[in-house]
């Protein structure tokens, strides 16, 4: 999300009319038809849970603007993306960006909404850094990331085996 008009465009993606533009194809979504129609219809727009990310400079330019878009649950700061956009890439944890985050923090907190991030980052002292900013949650690690711990776990229990034989 880049402004106040991108967030509009997202939050009327997700809500069906009168409140947005959704299109309907919802066999899923209210549980293969035993929800019933009427019932998904009266409960889906309130149901739903609608976060924007903020990753951009451009969306920290126009960060009070974006926070005034109505059905907009919470946020999440992409710090890496951040980091590029303010010609800094990979520096997440660096100053300028720390700064950056911390602003938006400040003024997503006036809101009441939660705010999080997500990272690739799992170690402690990382995720901590995070909540220490102010973070309500954090997204953290990744699918590669498991599957590669879980495989080098896999082989360390082959190695002892193996060692034992």
């Amino acid at each position: 999300i880049r402004s106040a008009q991108m967030a509009t465009e997202a939050m009327n993606a997700c809500l069906y009319p009168p409140l947005g533009t959704r299109g309907f194809g919802a066999a899923r979504a209210w549980n293969y038809g035993t929800m019933g129609l009427e019932t998904y219809l009266n409960t889906v727009n309130e149901s739903l849970c609608r976060f924007i990310q903020i990753e951009l400079k451009d969306a920290v330019d126009n960060i009070d603007a974006i926070l005034q878009v109505p059905y907009i649950d919470g946020y999440i700061i992409g710090p890496m993306d951040l980091s590029g956009s303010l010609g800094r890439l990979g520096e997440s944890y660096g100053e300028t960006t720390t700064e950056m985050i911390s602003f938006i923090l400040d003024k997503i907190k006036q809101t009441g909404k939660p705010v999080g991030t997500s990272v690739g980052d799992m170690a402690e002292e990382k995720l901590r850094h995070w909540f220490d900013l102010g973070m309500r949650f954090v997204s953290a690690g990744g699918d590669t990331a498991f599957i590669n711990q879980g495989c080098a776990s896999l082989i360390d229990t082959f190695n002892k085996i193996k060692a034992t034989l």
